[in-house]
């Protein structure tokens, strides 16, 4: 995939539903907000369906929506609660796999990383994903976003942004999908030949 394709698909995330819920693109500040409740969707755990139903109406709003929604449920979402933990029970099968969905909609974007490599001296460095802290920080000190713009911009495309910045700094390369076979062909010689010298006894 060229980084241009890759740019549009970050910024243009596919529409996900989970639990009959649609989902807004996830987000640095679902990320955050996730974060503040301590949810183990995001930092490991027991996944009970309160947390389910707390990240549910996290990732279904915006940022600022979200914190609302922390502070005040209304009478319609406490009944959609209730069908909810009733799904849940009569429906295990079916909640363990919405719950799949929905862990794979939160590590697609907390875990992408983009096509680029990094200057280190090899051609085979993969790059290493940014925190949330960095990535706030970077994108309101080098572009002119809002608050507002950050927290309510898609993870996939807040990561492509700060690697391109990356990138003009001369940190790292966007790779080219032409090349790839090229250094693929070249890693192989080279274990080619760590092989045959290995073959050799070790005169020092």
């Amino acid at each position: 995939m060229n980084h241009a394709l890759a740019f549009a698909e970050a910024s243009v995330p596919a529409p996900w539903c989970v639990f009959g819920v649609k989902l807004k693109p996830f987000s640095i500040g679902h990320r955050v907000l996730l974060d503040l409740t301590q949810s183990p969707l995001v930092n490991g755990g027991v996944v009970l369906d309160a947390d389910v139903l707390i990240a549910l109406r996290i990732c279904s709003r915006t940022y600022e929506r979200g914190i609302e929604s922390l502070n005040h449920l209304t009478a319609m979402e406490r009944v959609w609660q209730w069908r909810f933990v009733a799904f849940c029970a009569f429906n295990k099968e079916k909640a363990r796999s919405e719950l799949g969905f929905f862990r794979k909609y939160i590590n697609d974007a907390t875990h992408y990383k983009p096509p680029v490599w990094c200057k280190s001296g090899t051609v085979d460095n993969n790059p290493t994903l940014p925190d949330t802290i960095l990535l706030v920080s970077a994108l309101l000190s080098k572009f002119y976003l809002t608050d507002s713009d950050v927290m309510n911009m898609p993870y996939k495309r807040a990561v492509m942004l700060y690697y391109a910045k990356l990138y003009t700094d001369g940190a790292v390369q966007f790779r080219d999908p032409k090349h790839e076979a090229m250094f693929q062909e070249i890693k192989e010689k080279q274990k080619v030949i760590r092989n045959e010298l290995s073959r050799f006894p070790n005169t020092n």
